[in-house]
């Protein structure tokens, strides 16, 4: 056989590239014997979007939903042979190539209904075949803080419960204010959450789930659109539950897509913080939920890191640092929201 090996090595070994980065690297051929066939190498640089899933369409007739959208498809011989006595020598031959990513294009993202992919194919162009390799590579971009302004989430609620059996019955009431510090954040950090309860119920459980919320818009055979949510993290907190007390809860954010898949028309991303409080009576929950954007921290902002919220975003609630004395220990956040209330 003549081709021993075909394969592409990028430069970059995490395979992660930044919109507007050169994508660098190696076609890599060992062949056992003189090759005269070998007409030339091509490489193909690809990114495109693809959204796919079933359904019925409005007559009720199985349907196959279909939208593609292409960001960039170049092509660039890096072998031709001009001669053909000449053909590839026996051994390992080297090709090095470089690509500019485009500074408008979507992040990689990978799902059942849809994807944003991009890859290198290499393709051996003979008289009788076409040996391929092929290799997909990744994009993450930074969401920079200023793009999604931070603010502060503050909500106050009531809620009167009455008997499943006796609905005629009241089994109390309930009035919940919830603080967090910010809306934006990036993957790793902790979303901290204050939760001050008065009630005179039965509280049963409290839960904060992060909601991941995907839709997928098609445009073959018709304009429609598939939309999906999961939840991608939760945490509970466990009793006893005090008739007047602030609870806290913190939620890590886990690795996820950012906010918003700019640049990809065929596919949004988005998130909400939801937080639910189980009581026995009716209705049996509270539930509330706050729109919140995941992107990433940017190491070049000018902006003083807040550890609060793990980006470098100023958060106008969260009270200015103290640098207090061994002898005067640091104030607690509780202590501060509270001396807030009183003002």
């Amino acid at each position: 056989m003549v081709l021993k090996s075909f394969h592409i090595k990028l430069h970059n070994a995490t395979g992660t590239y930044a919109p507007g980065e050169v994508v660098s690297g190696d076609v890599i051929i060992v062949i056992s014997k003189k090759n005269q066939f070998c007409l030339g190498i091509k490489l193909q640089f690809k990114g495109k979007a693809e959204v796919q899933w079933t359904g019925s369409d409005t007559s009720g007739n199985h349907c196959l939903y279909l939208a593609t959208e292409s960001y960039f498809l170049a092509e660039d011989y890096i072998y031709q042979d001009r001669n053909e006595d000449s053909g590839l020598t026996p051994g390992q031959h080297m090709f090095p190539f470089t690509f500019l990513l485009p500074n408008n294009i979507p992040d990689s993202f990978y799902h059942k209904n849809g994807s944003v992919d991009y890859s290198i194919n290499a393709i051996m162009e003979e008289w009788d075949s076409f040996p391929a390799a092929k290799i997909k590579f990744n994009v993450k971009s930074l969401v920079e803080p200023h793009q999604y302004p931070p603010r502060p989430i503050i909500d106050e609620c009531s809620q009167t419960y009455w008997s499943c059996l006796l609905p005629c019955i009241s089994a109390g009431s309930m009035t919940v204010k919830i603080r967090i510090s910010g809306s934006t954040y990036a993957v790793g950090d902790s979303i901290d959450t204050l939760i001050d309860i008065h009630h005179n119920v039965s509280i049963v459980g409290i839960e904060m789930q992060l909601k991941q919320i995907i839709d997928f818009h098609s445009t073959s055979p018709c304009r429609d659109t598939k939309h999906k949510e999961e939840t991608v993290k939760s945490g509970t907190l466990d009793g006893p539950y005090g008739t007047d007390e602030i609870f806290e809860m913190s939620l890590q954010v886990p690795c996820v897509p950012l906010s918003g898949l700019r640049h990809c028309n065929l596919i949004d991303i988005s998130y909400r913080l939801r937080i639910l409080i189980y009581v026995n009576g009716c209705p049996s929950r509270l539930a509330r939920e706050y729109d919140i954007v995941i992107g990433s921290r940017s190491e070049s902002s000018s902006i003083p890191y807040n550890g609060a919220t793990g980006l470098r975003i100023p958060i106008p609630s969260a009270p200015p640092i103290q640098h207090n004395t061994p002898e005067t220990p640091p104030p607690s956040y509780q202590s501060v929201i509270a001396q807030q209330d009183k003002g």
